[in-house]
């Protein structure tokens, strides 16, 4: 499947739900979830999923005004702050590599062989 094909049937639904332990945590074996993840409320876990998905079909450099731009078309949510805490949610768990100044932050996709 292709970025495109993969985000085209994301967007209609058609791929099944994740599981945001999975997803968020990579060091989840299907064991006790940490008590961190049972902190995390379901529908943070939902977009942050989201944004992780649309995040690796299409690539490239992410800022939080991107994210945000994605949250306003797709009604996820309505704040910057909540996207730039997300971005920072997915770095801390190792699937984004974060770079730039503080407040012109960049955020990329970070491979199993390091960032690309």
């Amino acid at each position: 499947m292709t970025p495109a094909e993969f985000r085209a049937a994301f967007v209609r639904g058609l791929l099944a739900p994740l599981d945001p332990r999975t997803l968020l945590d990579p060091h989840h074996t299907g064991g006790t979830v940490n008590s961190q993840a049972l902190r995390e409320s379901r529908l943070d876990n939902d977009r942050r999923n989201r944004l992780l998905c649309v995040i690796r079909a299409e690539g490239g450099e992410w800022t939080a005004g991107r994210a945000w731009e994605l949250y306003r078309e797709r009604g996820w949510a309505s704040c910057r702050t909540t996207a730039r805490k997300d971005l920072q949610f997915l770095a801390r768990r190792g699937h984004l590599v974060e770079s730039g100044p503080e407040n012109g932050r960049l955020y990329t996709l970070k491979y199993a062989g390091g960032a690309r």
